[in-house]
């Protein structure tokens, strides 16, 4: 699991450095300042484990502080509207959850579109999940 997560988090900063070489053109020296990395869930759970894994590769690749902000509430939807309106500086990025596409659906209160309004930069990690029943239930498939 933790080479997988290693491998993530290198894939993430191929990305992420491929959109610093296109700030580098407009402005001198990024980045000048901490990044935020926001993260729509507590604490504790995957979405905040794999934003902390982010984070620290790319603190350690751009050598600036890159500081993960939980702000859980609406289903990731809150951190998701804060990205949005944040200044497209390159220093404020959201690590989503399938829940980012899956609010439009669900949410009819939902203010932004996941394909319009943000720019997807890397898959990061794949959570699988399994179907288990009681050891006591004959069934052994599906």
């Amino acid at each position: 699991m933790r080479k997988v997560c290693q491998a993530l988090v290198q894939i993430v900063l191929a990305a992420v450095l491929g959109q610093v070489s296109t700030f580098a053109a407009a402005q001198a020296a990024y980045p000048s300042k901490p990044i935020r990395l926001l993260v729509g869930f507590p604490p504790g759970g995957f979405t905040d484990l794999a934003g902390r894994m982010a984070a620290q590769g790319l603190s350690d690749s751009l050598g600036v502080q890159v500081v993960v902000d939980n702000r859980p509430g609406a289903n990731g939807s809150i951190a998701a509207m804060l990205t949005m309106r944040a200044s497209p500086d390159g220093y404020t990025f959201y690590m989503a959850s399938p829940c980012h596409v899956t609010n439009t659906i669900l949410q009819s209160q939902t203010r932004y579109d996941p394909i319009k309004d943000f720019t997807p930069l890397s898959g990061f990690a794949d959570i699988p999940n399994i179907l288990v029943v009681s050891p006591e239930l004959p069934a052994r498939n599906l």
